[in-house]
């Protein structure tokens, strides 16, 4: 389904300035010369910090296990440019703790979901994509800032990370990402970033990306760390759900390219959102049907982390994606009843 337009009322429209090439942009990034990017040699070799991993002059990636709750942990890589990954990306599949998303309008008429699955080491280094252990519920500000030029966003960081080391062949990137948590909240509330070069005799360089948030230690280990947020919206980070101005949260809402990469589906036209407000039922009464008995519905392939007791309440989702289960095994699933549906 998608948002009813209502929702909005309270929230600021904002006239957000987003790339249509986002994807374009990852590609394109290692053949770029960013003036803010350099690098300045330390004293030091990379036995010398312990933040890094061991150099031994092969690509390697270290992952962090889930958490009690399912949560990614941390991503460490370390690699050349000769080890990026030549395959393109797949789509995204995974839904990590705390997924769920919402569709908003800019002023200008275009539209953009609120989320993204977001990679903790991205796929333009790593090579991993449908990794739990490496995937997270990000905003797609957080994820791509609306533009590679904003510091504010991991794409900043991420391309010219790429473009330093396309630029320098020879030398090794060291690159650790780690969610930060608060208590069992299943969204990451920041965003830890850690970088520094290697030469080839293992001594480390000091990498200057810019952006005014850049922290570095003795060793020439930089740390940046990003807020989990969006211009457009509260996020609950216990569940990952929006937050109303009233302090109440929101219905979720359907992806019709829900398959798609999340930078294929980052604008879409306005007449994509429809206003729902229907809260009613057509089917026959339901409340006296056992949930081991009654049949409830699951839009985007059973992926939804919501359900429905009628097909005709599911707004704009794609038909042939919808799931029929009975509502105990939903329930078993942890999703939840539409909060826009009656019982």
């Amino acid at each position: 389904m998608k948002l009813s337009k209502q929702l909005y009322k309270s929230l600021p429209l904002l006239t957000v300035v987003l790339c249509v090439g986002a994807l374009q942009q990852n590609v394109e990034a290692k053949d770029k010369h960013y003036k803010t990017t350099s690098h300045v040699e330390t004293q030091y070799v990379s036995t010398s910090s312990k933040k890094i991993l061991p150099f031994t002059h092969n690509k390697q990636i270290k992952v962090g296990s889930l958490d009690n709750l399912g949560r990614a942990t941390y991503s460490h890589i370390q690699l050349r440019d000769a080890d990026e990954p030549k395959i393109k990306k797949e789509r995204l599949t995974y839904n990590p703790t705390g997924w769920h998303n919402y569709k908003f309008t800019t002023e200008k008429g275009k539209t953009t979901w609120l989320m993204d699955r977001g990679h903790l080491v991205g796929y333009q280094f790593s090579g991993m994509n449908n990794v739990p252990e490496n995937l997270v519920t990000m905003t797609k500000y957080l994820n791509t800032g609306f533009s590679e030029n904003n510091p504010d966003g991991m794409l900043y960081y991420e391309n010219r990370l790429d473009s330093w080391l396309a630029n320098h062949k020879n030398f090794w990137l060291d690159y650790k990402v780690t969610p930060i948590y608060e208590g069992n909240n299943l969204v990451p509330s920041r965003v830890e970033l850690q970088y520094v070069g290697i030469d080839k005799q293992g001594k480390l360089l000091e990498i200057k990306l810019g952006g005014g948030k850049e922290q570095v230690d003795e060793y020439g280990v930089t740390t940046v760390t990003l807020e989990n947020t969006s211009p457009l919206a509260k996020i609950d980070y216990k569940t990952g759900m929006l937050i109303k101005e009233d302090g109440k949260q929101a219905e979720e809402g359907e992806d019709p390219n829900s398959d798609a990469d999340e930078n294929e589906a980052a604008i879409e036209s306005a007449s994509d959102i429809e206003e729902n407000t229907n809260t009613n039922t057509s089917e026959s009464d339901t409340n006296n049907v056992a949930p081991q008995n009654r049949i409830v519905y699951v839009a985007n392939k059973g992926r939804s982390n919501t359900y429905w007791y009628s097909l005709e309440n599911i707004k704009n989702a794609n038909t042939a994606n919808i799931v029929q289960m009975t509502e105990q095994e939903a329930l078993n699933q942890h999703k939840h009843h539409s909060t826009t549906e009656a019982q």
